[in-house]
């Protein structure tokens, strides 16, 4: 395995553990680990902090660890950010997983071989692992959408346009192909406008995803889903930031895609497949657990 791979991580060496098992099965040559800082006086984080390190300390295969622990605790939006920063400052693509999404083995072959086919390709932002279907019923191995962080790989050449403070948010070429290209989407529409006009004015200071989706839909970018779920996220208990409890997502399993892939020659949006996931996510209540977190943080 070639593709450099970056792991975000904290305090949940548990979910680390599990990461690095399915890393171990295919041996890259090289990772990033970006371990965010503990919060001030949590013993608690300085513990898990230090048993994190050593599992990186424990890996076996060959390769070439490099290791950023910040300071201070950076948190949800900016440890995140800054270990993406780090990665694509040494890098032209990459593997980006956070430590409690836990990929198929599949998921890594599946990323470095679309790297390399659209790497020159800049209408396509991002390449994803999670597809929140879990399975679909189409001929090639992928389509396109918007795309997914739960699991993802992207090029440098896309992640320059992050523009994490919104500075973009009100220029008029980009907000009109924004809506242009969210038209047909309005739920989706109505959250990112809702979360981005919030973290313009500094009410959300917990998230990065948001910018990164206006990032790319405002440049006319789009995103590869795979035809199958690659990477479940376990990320739903007590100690996470924005998914507790959320069984719907929590239930949806990982499975392995064949090779080799099955290209997809049509460059459009699955506009039938998008609808259809932002029906199950915001339509059988997750709007509801989105507008408790909005609540809960404001």
């Amino acid at each position: 395995m070639n593709t450099p791979i970056l792991i975000v991580t904290f305090n949940r060496p548990d979910f680390l553990k599990i990461v690095i098992s399915v890393l171990e099965k295919i041996k890259p040559k090289k990772i990033y680990f970006k371990i965010d800082g503990p919060r001030q006086g949590n013993k608690n984080d300085e513990e898990q902090i230090l048993k994190t390190k050593k599992i990186i300390n424990q890996i076996r295969w060959k390769c070439k660890k490099l290791v950023f622990q910040s300071k201070k605790n950076l948190g949800s939006r900016d440890n995140p950010i800054k270990g993406i920063n780090w990665l694509f400052s040494l890098e032209k693509k990459g593997i980006i997983l956070e430590d409690d999404c836990i990929p198929d083995k599949s998921f890594f072959n599946f990323c470095e071989k679309l790297l390399r086919k659209y790497e020159n390709n800049r209408n396509v932002s991002m390449i994803s692992g999670r597809n929140n279907l879990e399975k679909t019923n189409i001929a090639s191995s992928y389509y396109f959408t918007f795309g997914n962080t739960w699991g993802w790989a992207t090029w440098r050449r896309a992640w320059k346009f992050n523009d994490v403070k919104l500075k973009n948010w009100n220029n008029k070429k980009l907000k009109k192909n924004f809506y242009k290209n969210l038209k047909d989407y309005p739920i989706f529409l109505q959250i990112l406008e809702d979360r981005c006009s919030k973290i313009k004015k500094n009410k959300i200071n917990s998230a990065w995803d948001y910018q990164w989706f206006f990032s790319t839909i405002s440049r006319n970018m789009i995103g590869i889903i795979p035809s199958v779920n690659l990477v479940r996220n376990l990320g739903f208990d007590e100690r996470s930031t924005h998914t507790k409890n959320n069984k719907k997502l929590y239930s949806i399993k990982s499975h392995k895609i064949n090779f080799p892939l099955k290209h997809n020659n049509e460059f459009l949006i699955n506009k039938k497949l998008l609808l259809n996931e932002y029906n199950k996510i915001y339509k059988t209540g997750l709007i509801h657990d989105f507008k408790k977190f909005i609540h809960k943080i404001l």
